[in-house]
């Protein structure tokens, strides 16, 4: 089973690490944490795609930044001026590109 951690929001934060997969996502109650992080988890022992609810929604490279950048304040961890830098310069060059684009160029 996938750790539950509260964050300091109140929310909680599931986080599964399985196969090579890292997927998490955050819910309001532990319950909901809970069901989300077994289903997932089976998900992936099935081999499909992992994909969390907030990273589906995004359509542009920036996107999925600004989801890390929220990510790394919500488990509260502070972003180092080396990580901020790389962060900001690979936005700058790749933010406006479509994550399709992204993934049929690789």
């Amino acid at each position: 089973m996938a750790p539950l951690t509260k964050l300091k929001s109140g929310a909680w934060r599931a986080q599964i690490r399985r196969k090579g997969q890292d997927v998490n996502e955050t819910f309001l109650r532990r319950k909901d944490a809970g069901e989300w992080a077994l289903d997932r988890e089976r998900r992936i022992d099935r081999q499909e795609p992992a994909v969390t609810r907030r990273s589906r929604d995004a359509k542009r490279f920036r996107d999925l930044v600004a989801l890390h950048r929220q990510d790394m304040v919500e488990v509260g961890i502070r972003i180092g001026r080396s990580k901020d830098f790389c962060i900001t310069a690979l936005d700058e060059a790749l933010g406006a590109l479509k994550i399709a684009e992204i993934a049929a160029a690789g």
